[in-house]
């Protein structure tokens, strides 16, 4: 499979990125910092095809925390979304993002079994 990861949090992203290589996935990996913005994301969602988006439940002007996800699922449709988080997605959040058309899964930090977590959301086989 090939993911997208994004965070504004480099050790998030760096180990989500060795996570998922680790288990023959393709990973694409981008922090949002000072270099890289959504347009970027929003770029490599244009360029390729995910299965599945991993991204951190943010707000980074000018996009709100569920503008990210709404724009990749317009641009993708078929991707799968997984908001990431310490906290579980409010109910406004999730009725943003349910208006916006975005059916998503939730995975909490820290990544504590996480292994389990997506074998139970995608059934996603270890390579």
């Amino acid at each position: 499979m090939k993911f997208l990861v994004v965070d504004d949090e480099r050790p998030i992203v760096m180990h989500m990125d060795a996570l998922l290589t680790g288990w023959g996935h393709q990973v694409v990996s981008v922090c949002l910092d000072s270099e890289l913005t959504p347009t970027d994301v929003l770029e490599q969602v244009k360029l390729q095809k995910f299965d599945v988006a991993l991204v951190d439940n943010f707000k980074m002007p000018p996009l709100l925390g569920t503008d990210l996800p709404a724009q990749i699922k317009r641009l993708s449709p078929a991707t799968k979304i997984i908001i990431m988080d310490v906290a579980p997605v409010s109910p406004a959040v999730a009725g943003a993002l349910q208006r916006e058309g975005v059916d998503f899964q939730q995975l909490l930090l820290p990544f504590e079994r996480i292994e389990l977590i997506f074998a139970g959301i995608f059934c996603v086989p270890r390579n």
